[in-house]
């Protein structure tokens, strides 16, 4: 569900009551820079009532969630001395190194997106820390996809300018 004057708007442009025009005024009090401070923006379907009913077991834990975030943050403390949230711009071009063909696939999602050299350096942290979450050495391009995926209001607005 995200942000719009009728607040039924899921994605699909026929489910809302409002035109992409309305959408996009609504959405434009959101300025760009505040948009680009919020490394997490994800996108919580409306659920049916027969599965907000159901209770279903996860075998993930709270506790087991917070080993994997505590050893992510050994392994960062280790490697930069600094989590990656508090990584310089130089830090990171050392610690989230790029293949050729990755760097060149973010920076093309960064201009479809319109995103910004901040979103940029954000979601290079953020998938560095999927990675370390992840216990990988190396940035792939999975770790990518995944940091970009969490970038929904972005790619909503890149979405209805285009309509």
């Amino acid at each position: 569900m995200y942000l719009t004057p009728c607040g039924t708007f899921n994605g699909d442009i026929q489910s809302s009551r409002s035109t992409p025009e309305q959408i996009l005024k609504y959405l434009g009090k959101i300025s760009g820079p505040f948009l680009d401070r919020i490394d997490l923006q994800v996108d919580v379907p409306r659920q049916p009532d027969a599965l907000r009913r159901t209770s279903t077991t996860s075998k993930v834990t709270s506790a087991h969630l917070q080993q994997q975030v505590i050893a992510a943050q050994e392994i960062q403390l280790e490697r930069q001395q600094c989590l990656n949230h508090a990584l310089s711009p130089k830090q990171l071009e050392i610690v989230a190194k790029l293949n050729e063909n990755d760097h060149d696939f973010l920076v093309a999602a960064m201009e479809k997106l319109s995103l910004s050299h901040r979103a940029y350096h954000r979601t290079l942290r953020l998938a560095r820390t999927i990675a370390d979450l992840n216990g990988d050495l190396g940035l792939n391009r999975e770790h990518l996809l995944e940091a970009l995926s969490y970038r929904a209001l972005d790619a909503l607005l890149t979405q209805l300018r285009a309509l």
